[in-house]
């Protein structure tokens, strides 16, 4: 009886996992017809099999060899913490969604008036607002000078402006907003984007010409995530792997719509300069951006270029990329460790600590690996339980 209780327990949790797995949702913000594709060094098992070996070593400084560093100015990825509550794998997901997204809310909302420069940060970054009073409590952060945590609200602000015609994002502006971060490619590319939507085509040019200079192209996924998971630790609503997940759905919210610049490369590229900016870009996104969805309009980039330059050559190159890339994401072995990444608290913070370092794909076998390794020795019952029946 006690087992059919855990059993029915499992399923339970299963099924709540699914529904509410960022690994089904949060990274697809792009149309029904779309396909995900990986980067372009995800097509090399050898270079996986290297970043599995190595995660736990110092990170490259380059993750291909002519290629600069995704994240380059990443630390090392913090060791695997095997200390574990007992009861770490039940779950506390509730189908309350409101309840929950209330009570975050209010306590970031209740950060508003503290002193601290942390309580300011996360105050800016994570309180509830409007589109265009976010955008303000941005500006406001970086024109204060505080520098906690100034590249993150640098990245959320120039990607405001990506998205809205908001009144702050002119060319001071965007000029000024990149330089808290200018080593960062995505910075540039954010900028670039903005500067399409004011339709200044030079000035995107230009910012796009500046990426593969930048030492790593990190959109700080993860950063961000864990910024805000172990900021609610101090809340009610405590749950660490919940918080992760939903610390990743909210950083993905800035994720910018590329419809301006693909449209651009599609219809525009009857320039010279405007079909190497695209197949500039479309390189970067899809060797260097961690974002499996950057990738797949990377690939896309590349294509339209190819087409205007009649390049059969490298269009069917191109193409090849894209079907193995495909074939590669159809891989569902990695959906149980995704399942114990939103119960357990070591997975989920192992998962956010290499995702800007290594990429969404290849963080994704190296947790498949470790979760592996981990529950076959694991003292905690619930957890190796739960890993075991359905693996």
């Amino acid at each position: 009886m006690k087992k059919l209780s855990l059993m029915v327990v499992v399923l339970v949790v299963l099924l709540i996992a699914y529904l509410f797995n960022p690994f089904n949702q949060a990274s697809l913000r792009v149309s029904a017809s779309d396909e995900v594709f990986t980067d372009k060094e995800h097509s090399h098992s050898e270079f996986i099999e290297e970043a599995i070996q190595t995660s736990e070593q110092p990170l490259p400084t380059s993750l291909e060899p002519n290629n600069a560093g995704k994240a380059a100015e990443q630390k090392k990825p913090a060791e695997f913490n095997y200390d574990i509550g007992a009861l770490e794998c039940v779950t506390n997901i509730a189908f309350d969604n409101e309840e929950y997204e209330q009570e975050i809310g209010d306590y970031f909302s209740s950060l508003a008036d503290a002193e601290g420069k942390e309580q300011q940060l996360l105050y800016t970054l994570f309180s509830p607002a409007e589109d265009d009073e976010k955008s303000k409590q941005l500006v406001d952060y970086i024109e204060s000078g505080n520098p906690s945590g100034s590249e993150i609200v640098a990245l959320n602000a120039i990607a405001s402006c990506t998205n809205a015609a908001e009144t702050h994002c002119d060319e001071k502006f965007l000029n000024q907003v990149v330089q808290y971060d200018t080593q960062n490619g995505v910075m540039w590319f954010y900028q670039a984007l903005a500067y399409l939507r004011l339709g200044n085509q030079q000035a995107a040019i230009a910012a796009i010409a500046e990426v593969p200079k930048s030492p790593f192209f990190n959109a700080r996924m993860g950063e961000e995530a864990l910024l805000y998971a172990e900021a609610l630790n101090q809340s009610e609503r405590d749950k660490f792997s919940i918080n992760a997940f939903a610390g990743f759905q909210q950083a993905m919210m800035r994720v910018p719509f590329f419809s301006g610049l693909t449209n651009w490369c599609k219809n525009e590229t009857n320039e010279m300069a405007i079909a190497n900016a695209c197949l500039t870009i479309g390189r970067e996104l899809s060797e260097r951006s961690t974002l499996t969805i950057d990738n797949m309009i990377g690939f896309t980039l590349q294509e339209s270029a190819y087409n205007w330059l009649q390049d059969d050559v490298a269009l069917a190159d191109i193409k090849a990329k894209q079907d193995s890339s495909q074939q590669i994401n159809a891989d569902d072995s990695f959906f149980v460790t995704s399942i114990m990444i939103m119960l357990d608290e070591r997975l989920a913070r192992r998962w956010l600590t290499l995702l800007d370092s290594y990429g969404e794909y290849t963080t994704q076998q190296i947790l498949k690996k470790e979760a592996k390794e981990l529950y076959q020795n694991d003292q905690n019952v619930i957890c190796s339980t739960i890993y075991s029946i359905f693996d």
